[in-house]
């Protein structure tokens, strides 16, 4: 399985460098990749929350940070953490309240393709709680997911722009934070 995941990823790097190749640089550039700009300066800061409140609650903030490598090819880190609630009393009518954190971190490539067009390759792991039947209690695991997509990119302001992704997870399994292998994302960053 780590074979094809490596494999499917440098398939997706080449291809991605090939198209990279073919486009036309003719754009002016941003004054964000100049090189006279230091190592901090050249930073993208950013990420995604949500919130949700009632009988299901839920808290997620995702603060991610990005530097680009060149103009088009960006690499970053991100930490994530999600509080969860649930009242089973309000929702089925028994059952008392539940609630636990999930928490990790995840890795990332982004290569810009065609003008606001991006691929996306990622490793994230998170640590949840889930209800392990065989001891008749919650037990917390770490998964491992690693997610191949693209999105769109919306600039706005001097710096500042919006992600819209779909993602991938090529390690989906049943004992997983993700209900589904198909993962929407939206992000903003300055």
């Amino acid at each position: 399985m780590v074979k094809k995941i490596l494999l499917l990823s440098i398939s997706l790097s080449l291809l991605t460098f090939t198209l990279l190749a073919q486009e036309d640089y003719s754009r002016e550039k941003d004054d964000k990749y100049s090189n006279d700009k230091s190592f901090s300066q050249k930073l993208n800061w950013g990420g995604g929350a949500g919130m949700q409140f009632g009988a299901k609650t839920y808290i997620e903030i995702s603060p991610k940070v990005s530097y680009p490598i060149t103009e088009k090819l960006y690499v970053g880190g991100g930490i994530t953490y999600i509080y969860y609630k649930f009242d089973w009393d309000k929702l089925i009518g028994y059952g008392g309240v539940s609630k636990s954190s999930v928490y990790g971190g995840s890795l990332f490539t982004q290569d810009m393709i065609y003008n606001n067009i991006f691929t996306h390759i990622e490793y994230e792991a998170l640590s949840f709680e889930y209800y392990d039947v065989t001891i008749s209690d919650y037990n917390r695991q770490w998964v491992g997911s690693f997610f191949v997509g693209g999105g769109f990119r919306q600039a706005f302001g001097k710096n500042g722009y919006l992600q819209l992704m779909l993602l991938y997870n090529l390690n989906h399994q049943a004992l997983s934070p993700y209900s589904s292998p198909w993962v929407p994302r939206i992000s903003i960053f300055f």
